[in-house]
């Protein structure tokens, strides 16, 4: 019963950390283009499909099939954020510089391959998003913030 409910807590954080991240990569969105409009659409699958995996993982958490498949998931959809972020964000005329490196999407999809070898690693591994992702984000804004040379 305990499992569930970490498992349940997680898909929920999940979710919330990933509609914080897509309302962050539209915050520069003008019209909505076709392009920016399907990955728009890719994204809201893939998140309602996160209840999905969580079950699997949930139920063959020590098998390839449950981490495999939840990395995948979450994998795809933090690259769809990402990719809408630098549509945004190069449309408003920054820099794909500015919009950090997709870390989440790196280690999740990453460990789909680890979960080959040992499903319980590729579980472990996906606590390197958090160190990745500050650093992406240090990196990032680095390049918002204007040149201040001597």
């Amino acid at each position: 019963m305990q499992y569930q409910v970490g498992v349940f807590l997680l898909s929920a954080v999940v979710i919330a950390l990933f509609w914080r991240a897509h309302h962050a990569a539209l915050r520069n969105a003008g019209a909505l283009d076709p392009a920016l409009f399907w990955l728009n659409v890719a994204f809201l699958v893939l998140v309602s499909l996160i209840p999905f995996p969580t079950q699997v993982l949930e139920n063959y958490g020590d098998r390839f099939l449950g981490p495999g498949l939840y990395g995948t998931v979450i994998g795809l959809a933090a690259l769809a954020v990402y990719a809408m972020d630098l549509r945004t964000s190069r449309s408003a005329g920054a820099s794909w510089r500015c919009v950090p490196l997709p870390a989440q999407a790196v280690v999740f999809l990453l460990s789909v391959g680890i979960a080959w070898v040992s499903p319980l690693a590729a579980i472990y591994s996906w606590a390197a998003t958090v160190p990745l992702a500050v650093l992406a984000d240090r990196i990032a804004e680095r390049h918002r913030r204007p040149y201040r040379g001597t």
